[in-house]
């Protein structure tokens, strides 16, 4: 499942949260990038689709929301 950002990310300043039952009643908890998808709700994230790719197996719970902050190039 991948969840395809509107913008690409400098590197190093993706940072990702996860609410997860989406209605604020759990603590949100960062989650983190793991390209062996080893810790629930890992992701990957995938350079050339901009996007962050979750496996069946880490994918967060229906309902959930995800928050993903990150700093844009600045244009010239």
């Amino acid at each position: 499942v991948a969840f395809h950002l509107s913008q690409v990310p400098v590197a190093g300043t993706l940072e990702v949260f996860l609410d997860p039952d989406g209605g604020g009643q759990s603590p949100e908890v960062e989650i983190f990038e793991d390209p062996t998808y080893q810790s629930p709700y890992a992701f990957v994230y995938d350079l050339v689709t901009n996007s962050l790719v979750f496996s069946l197996e880490t994918m967060p719970p229906e309902g959930a929301t995800l928050r993903v902050v990150y700093d844009l190039a600045e244009t010239a």
